[in-house]
């Protein structure tokens, strides 16, 4: 057992207590594109991994062109309450501006992490996300 991220906008099944996935997905036009993992309770999940774009495609910018982002983010779900202990990200880029937004959503202990690209370019997106959880 473990999770599974399908297309990147679907929610990531996580049961295990340390697990790696890997995912593709292309994004055109600033489509935003992302994975929600579940925050099970009373435990804290320590995410780490990285994300890469390259260009396919689209009417601006240049085939080729790429950005990238590291991840290491720590929740946590205490007694039903989710929230997000800390992030860290790099974004590693030539010439795609895209940008990373990470959150919780207390209400349905997820955690979200979601790309958008950019206007007028299609960008296929490549993700390598491990995790480490600790119950209490």
């Amino acid at each position: 057992m473990g999770f599974t991220i399908n297309p990147f906008t679907k929610k990531l099944d996580y049961t295990g207590l340390d697990e790696e996935q890997q995912n593709f997905v292309e994004s055109p036009d600033a489509t935003p594109v992302g994975f929600e993992i579940d925050i099970p309770l009373d435990s804290s999940i320590f995410v780490t991994g990285k994300i890469s774009g390259i260009q396919t495609g689209g009417t601006a910018g240049t085939i080729g062109d790429v950005c990238a982002f590291e991840i290491q983010i720590l929740v946590k779900n205490i007694g039903g309450t989710s929230s997000l202990i800390t992030q860290n990200y790099e974004r590693y880029k030539d010439n795609i501006d895209a940008t990373l937004n990470i959150s919780v959503d207390d209400p349905t202990d997820k955690l979200e992490i979601e790309i958008v690209g950019e206007a007028n370019k299609t960008i296929k997106w490549t993700s390598n996300i491990s995790l480490t959880r600790k119950p209490l």
